[in-house]
């Protein structure tokens, strides 16, 4: 059935749209609790001035957005899932619930981005605030809270990682060049003629700081890791210290040799001087089976030294220490769809559904998380829900990334950390669970096995990935948060607080119905 008529078209027909801006938008929109939400919130640390900025008094340069209002168009943008400081300002002009977030008052992306980058540390603030408001709101349900990890992915390529060796290779060779680079200069200005480019003009040189810092971050990782894996065993040493002992025991046991050999030596010459008869000459001390095998034991110590400390992508035995050129601090992460260049993040979930903890590592693992997760969770419930925060924390939830001797036996709050990740068929099949590890074969991880086995056990571990999953989801679904906009752990850190202090407004908003007004009552 075809219309007998269409309706009028005309591109010139002017039309007026409400002269107030708050009837741009219906009454109950998002975009309104959003404003009512910051104005309701301690923003103070937003509106401290940066050492070097211009006062109140001063009348240098255009007066400045406020940071109310950039803040909660950096919230309704987290909301929607747009972290882009260019979209954002493009959306700015084109969506009537950006333009009502600005005031109508149109803000550049480097304001954007520069705001962003500037308050890191407020942010954090942000999150504490938003938690406050959800306990205003009555929500806060502690009796479970469940613990994950999950991979995103940094601002950086994988193209752009590094082994240790071509990092080093890289050094020498933007050191030669620079040295190269300051010949010439030096020759031309001696033949009167200075046509060299100013230090912000060369390329070579910020690539020479950009590759001397990568070489330093790298150094530091290889010391904290060995310090991890001396702290998490004082007794025990790594590898490279045992091959240097068992180097250093050979040399002792070659150079013995040798003395006992020379000492022969001495005593047929001084029979020989006596003219008594010396008997048969002693061989060489190379030739000597005592002094070969001292050799060999040594040469063998030196390999093993030298294999240790080189990695194996290169043949040795060694880790494989690697860097990012573009973020040091990133690193390169296992995930069910391969290898992503990226952070692992932390979320600590309560049973409503509440990030109440979250924080970003370059640590592929999860294990060594578990601890300050707690400590942090718990942190954050005794400033927000006062004395008695910590109190409330029933079970913490964890997967089998988290298992070790060290988590399960840790001071905190009760815990269920599952000791396999096939842990579905733990209730039918607990004889097939993983106990190839010492870790895994001590009584303390048998018997949380054992429990985990029960109806109890796993009535209450099935509950993990129930509410921490759906979260993990929002956060990188609803938000975006593929890919981090920053780079730095810092930076990092900050935008995954930012993100998760956006999820919390949303769940409070979805989860009590707040309408408008209510925040400001």
């Amino acid at each position: 059935m075809v219309a007998r008529d269409y309706r009028p078209s005309n591109l010139d027909q002017g039309f007026l749209i409400p002269p107030d801006i708050r009837d741009w938008l219906d009454n109950d929109h998002v975009a309104w609790l959003v404003i009512e939400a910051v104005a309701a919130m301690d923003t103070s640390a937003f509106h401290r001035r940066r050492p070097g900025r211009r006062t109140k008094t001063s009348m240098a340069g255009r007066a400045g957005y406020d940071p109310d209002q950039l803040l909660a168009l950096l919230i309704y943008a987290y909301a929607v899932g747009e972290r882009s400081s260019r979209r954002i300002e493009k959306l700015c002009w084109t969506d009537v619930a950006f333009r009502v977030l600005c005031g109508n008052d149109i803000p550049d992306h480097t304001v954007i981005a520069r705001f962003r980058a500037e308050h890191d540390k407020a942010f954090e603030n942000l999150f504490t605030e938003v938690l406050v408001l959800c306990k205003a709101n009555g929500m806060g349900r502690f009796g479970e809270l469940a613990l994950d990890g999950t991979k995103i992915a940094a601002n950086a390529a994988k193209d752009a990682t590094r082994s240790e060796q071509t990092l080093r290779k890289m050094a020498r060779e933007s050191i030669d060049d620079a040295y190269r680079t300051d010949k010439a200069d030096t020759d031309a200005i001696r033949r009167g003629r200075d046509d060299s480019l100013p230090p912000s003009l060369r390329s070579g040189e910020v690539r020479t700081k950009t590759i001397a810092a990568a070489v330093e971050k790298l150094e530091a990782n290889k010391a904290a890791d060995i310090d991890a894996r001396r702290a998490a065993d004082p007794n025990g040493k790594d590898e490279i210290t045992t091959a240097d002992e068992r180097v250093t025991a050979a040399e002792g046991k070659y150079e013995q040799a040798v003395t006992v050999h020379r000492a022969s030596v001495d005593r047929w010459q001084s029979r020989v001087d006596a003219g008594v008869r010396p008997g048969r000459k002693p061989k060489s001390a190379q030739d000597t089976s005592r002094v070969k095998y001292a050799a060999c034991r040594l040469e063998r110590a030196r390999d093993t030294a030298l294999a240790v400390r080189t990695p194996k992508s290169e043949g040795g035995r060694g880790k494989n220490y690697r860097i990012n050129l573009t973020d040091p601090d990133s690193a390169l992460m296992k995930t069910r769809g391969g290898f992503v260049q990226g952070f692992n993040a932390q979320l600590m979930v309560s049973s409503d559904y509440l990030i109440v903890a979250c924080h970003a590592s370059a640590d592929g693992t999860d294990m060594q998380s578990y601890v300050p997760m707690v400590a942090a969770a718990e942190a954050v419930l005794e400033s927000v829900w006062g004395a008695d925060g910590k109190k409330k924390i029933g079970t913490v939830l964890a997967d089998a990334g988290y298992c070790s001797v060290a988590n399960l036996t840790a001071e905190g709050p009760h815990r269920l950390i599952a000791t396999d990740s096939r842990r579905h068929r733990a209730r039918t099949e607990p004889e097939n669970a993983n106990t190839d590890t010492s870790e895994h074969k001590s009584p303390e991880v048998a018997a949380m096995r054992e429990y985990l086995t029960t109806e109890d056990g796993h009535a209450r571990y099935i509950r993990r990935g129930a509410l921490v999953e759906p979260v993990n989801a929002h956060l990188k679904d609803r938000r975006g948060l593929r890919q981090f906009a920053r780079r730095g752990l810092g930076a990092v850190n900050a935008e995954l607080t930012l993100a998760a202090a956006v999820t919390n407004l949303q769940r409070l908003f979805t989860t009590k119905n707040i309408t408008r007004g209510a925040l400001l009552a």
